[in-house]
């Protein structure tokens, strides 16, 4: 990741992970991280606040 960007996102406030595992399970751990840095700010990772989901399937 190009070095600009990580002190952009850092900056910012963010954290920035560096992964070097398969795509699809990179993906499946940070969501389980963000999952649980929701749970940890007492946020419903559900239900943003200010988001809604575009695409509503029955």
């Amino acid at each position: 990741m190009p070095a600009d960007i990580v002190d952009l996102v850092e900056s910012a406030g963010g954290t920035v992970e560096h992964g070097g595992g398969e795509p699809l399970a990179e993906l499946a751990r940070l969501h389980r991280y963000a999952v649980q840095l929701a749970t940890e700010a007492g946020r419903d990772a559900d239900r943003p606040h200010l988001l809604s989901r575009s695409v509503i399937l029955p």
